[in-house]
């Protein structure tokens, strides 16, 4: 029997993880700017000149209502996709950490499945970001 047990669906956790990233990864480097000021990408001055075209109001006025669309894409298409034959069942990512039932760490398996994990995570930034360009560049 596994240590921690995650079951969530491939499809909820495609949808929703990354809008849960680009919001904490901002917040993360705010907090480190403002921890660490001595050390900030830009300075206040910087951001205000180069960040005069579109008011912050807008951009985050954007940024949701490209949020609200993007989960709604994705589980439209993913409805059509997965949707086959009748069958609606979704399909179910199940990591076990710890010891498994034959009794060996199984770390060759938690390897492979950390390798599998970093090649889906570039994929997905590299159509992530795309998305993002073409939506903010278009929008």
């Amino acid at each position: 029997m596994g240590f921690m047990r995650i079951v969530a669906s491939d499809e909820v956790l495609g949808t929703f993880i990354s809008i849960i990233v680009y919001w904490l990864y901002p917040a993360l480097i705010v907090s480190m700017e403002k921890s660490f000021p001595k050390y900030k990408i830009q300075s206040v001055e910087e951001q205000d000149k180069r960040n005069h075209l579109v008011s912050k109001g807008t951009a985050i006025k954007g940024v949701v209502l490209q949020q609200v669309l993007q989960p709604l894409i994705i589980a439209t298409l993913l409805y059509i996709l997965t949707n086959r034959d009748g069958d609606a069942t979704a399909s179910v990512t199940t990591y076990t950490t710890g010891q498994n039932d034959d009794g060996d760490d199984g770390i060759g398996s938690m390897i492979m499945m950390l390798a599998t994990t970093m090649v889906q995570f570039l994929i997905a930034m590299v159509v992530l970001d795309t998305w993002q360009y073409f939506v903010q560049v278009y929008a």
